[in-house]
């Protein structure tokens, strides 16, 4: 049987290129979604200002802690006073030291105060520094996911750039078939025009894919603070099989809740709140206070008639101290602190509910991806056998440029629908390692 006229004209067709995700994320440094995370982790300003706070509060539990301990004053005076002038009658009996000294230590301890207020209040800036420093890692955790998805998100991008790049060589050789075709006579010109407008629609897309890419390069090298506009090898193998395992939702969840950090925070909170409340009540009660004096003196008003002359003297005492409005204040403080308690309370049943919120999206997530990506990998195959059928029956007259057009824009779209199961089965995966605080 002899070949048709159409067949004859047409050009022979190039071999369809394989779609190989590998090599099209391959150029410059390699680099993990891993190994973005802890590179953006060393960099990130955002945890430099958590660090700050975590040892601002370790410095105000270290201030809280000298409160425990004796006040001690340590004082040395030298006074120079006025001549006073004496009357006669008495100048042999008074006599007025001019140039005065002392030294002098005053000891003063709290004592019902220290075990009722302020050992308490020390404990609870000591678990408010462990929250800060609790709450630092949760940084570093979300610092790590955000790094992650932007590492997906310009994977995805790089990869639909290669899909674009595909559809429109698959476009420009319709459009060389359609030339020989309408050159022999055996289409019409218009399908010609229709394969040309094809083209320009490639382009079209090809240049938002680039557009896609730069912006997702930067959102990536933002987070890692690397410079320039070369980009980088996805070297993590992004058709690697990611096993499901065999814990449900539910018991993801319950291990959520006992690992997550934001919860321990909370909690550390709550128990330092708890001892924030015990010091404003312990504020409320009377002081007894113990205390004493030491000094030397010249003159020592002790010693009657010690007129330039070095003396030494000390008293001890006990006292109680009661300041009705400090009582009032402290009441007041406590209600603050009581309404505070209620609120963390509260953050940690929500946290909670919005834990299992997360759980349950990057699981079904993470599922459904599984399911669709065994139905991308078929979608494909089938999309281009039926784009090789086509473009051959239409070479051979048997087929119309639609047919071809359509042929093309399903390859397109099974290799996107391929390219987003793939990096949705990783972010799925990197959103459940969050959940569990798992690497």
């Amino acid at each position: 049987m002899q070949p048709s006229a159409a067949a004859a004209a047409a050009p022979a067709p190039q071999q369809q290129d394989t779609f190989n995700l590998t090599e099209a994320l391959r150029g410059g440094e390699p680099l993990t979604s891993l190994q973005a995370a802890e590179r953006a982790v060393k960099t990130a300003p955002s945890l430099a200002k958590v660090e700050a706070n975590a040892l601002k509060a370790e410095l105000a539990a270290e201030q809280a802690n000298i409160s425990i301990y004796p006040k001690l004053d340590l004082e040395a005076r030298y006074t120079r006073v006025s001549p006073v002038e004496v009357p006669e009658q008495f100048r042999g009996l008074i006599r007025v030291q001019e140039d005065q000294g002392l030294f002098q230590a005053r000891l003063q301890w709290p004592v019902s105060a220290v075990f009722l207020s302020v050992i308490p209040r020390h404990e609870a800036l000591k678990k408010a520094a462990e929250a800060q420093r609790i709450q630092a890692f949760v940084e570093q955790q979300t610092v790590k996911l955000r790094t992650r998805e932007a590492y997906y998100n310009y994977a995805r991008a790089r990869a639909a750039l290669m899909v674009a790049k595909a559809a429109l060589a698959q476009a420009e050789a319709h459009r060389k078939d359609s030339e020989a075709l309408v050159a022999a006579g055996s289409i019409a010109r218009v399908e010609l025009m229709r394969a040309e407008a094809q083209v320009a629609a490639a382009k079209v897309a090809q240049a938002r894919a680039d557009n896609a890419v730069a912006t997702a390069r930067s959102a990536l090298f933002t987070l890692v603070h690397m410079d320039g506009t070369a980009d980088i090898t996805i070297s993590e193998n992004l058709e690697e099989e990611l096993p499901l395992g065999n814990d449900g939702e539910d018991v993801i969840y319950k291990r959520a809740i006992e690992r997550r950090s934001e919860l321990r925070a909370l909690r550390m909170l709550s128990e330092s709140q708890e001892k924030q409340l015990s010091a404003a009540r312990g504020s409320m009660w009377p002081v007894v206070a113990i205390g004493g004096t030491a000094e030397e003196a010249n003159p020592n008003q002790r010693f009657f008639g010690s007129y330039n002359q070095w003396k030494a003297s000390w008293a001890a005492y006990a006292a109680l101290i009661w300041t009705p409005t400090d009582t009032w204040s402290a009441s007041k403080q406590a209600d603050q602190v009581k309404a505070d308690l209620a609120a963390t309370q509260a953050d940690l049943r929500s946290l909670q509910d919005a834990l299992r919120v997360e759980v349950a999206q990057a699981y079904n997530q993470f599922a459904s991806a599984h399911v669709a990506l065994d139905a991308a990998r078929a979608g494909i195959a089938a999309a281009e056998e039926s784009y090789r059928v086509r473009r051959e029956q239409f070479r051979a007259g048997a087929a119309i440029a639609v047919d071809v057009i359509d042929s093309e824009g399903q390859l397109r779209q099974a290799r996107l629908d391929l390219v987003n199961t793939l990096i949705d089965l990783r972010v799925a995966k990197a959103r459940l390692d969050r959940a569990l605080e798992a690497d």
